[in-house]
Formats: C-alpha cells, sequence, structure tokens
C-alpha cells in the first residue's frame, strides 16, 4: 500500500511523556499511535517517538499555548489524553 494511502494513525497526547513512565509508555504505544508530549524537557530516550512540546504545566499560557500548537499539528480529535506529569 502505498505510504499516501496508509490509513492515518490517531493521535494520543501524554502529558509528562518524557519521565520514567511516559517514556516506557510511548516505547509501546508508538506503534500504532502518533504520540505528543507535553513535558518540560524533552525525552532522553530516542527510541522515543514522540513529538514533543515543552510545556510548563503549572502555567496556564504556557497550556494554552500548548494547546494551540496540538491543535494546528494535530487536528482537534484525540484518540486520548494520558496525564503522567506530575510535582515531587
Amino acid at each position: 500500500m502505498p505510504a499516501d494511502s496508509a490509513p492515518s494513525r490517531e493521535t494520543i497526547l501524554i502529558t509528562g511523556g518524557s519521565g520514567l513512565i511516559g517514556t516506557r509508555l510511548c516505547r509501546e504505544l508508538q506503534r500504532g499511535f502518533k504520540l505528543v508530549g507535553l513535558d518540560v524537557n524533552p525525552p532522553g530516550d530516542e527510541r522515543v517517538e514522540l513529538s514533543h512540546i515543552t510545556t510548563d504545566l503549572t502555567d496556564d499560557a504556557s497550556i494554552r499555548h500548548a494547546l494551540q500548537e496540538v491543535g494546528d499539528e494535530f487536528g482537534k480529535s484525540l484518540a486520548s489524553v494520558i496525564h503522567l506529569a506530575g510535582h515531587y
């Protein structure tokens, strides 16, 4: 099947996608989904296929900007949102 006729993968948004649990989850989900991660740091694992958007989830303006970028790049429909971001 030509690449342009291949079915489009749905998008999953993951907060904290660059963390320990997020990185492991991304490695599993990337086989079937496009992944976009909101985190203050990019993923350190080169095996992770994640579109990273630097986002401070404690800052409303940062969140608004990130969600606008998600909508512009991936559309308004997401398959899922997974919240893994934490502060400790």
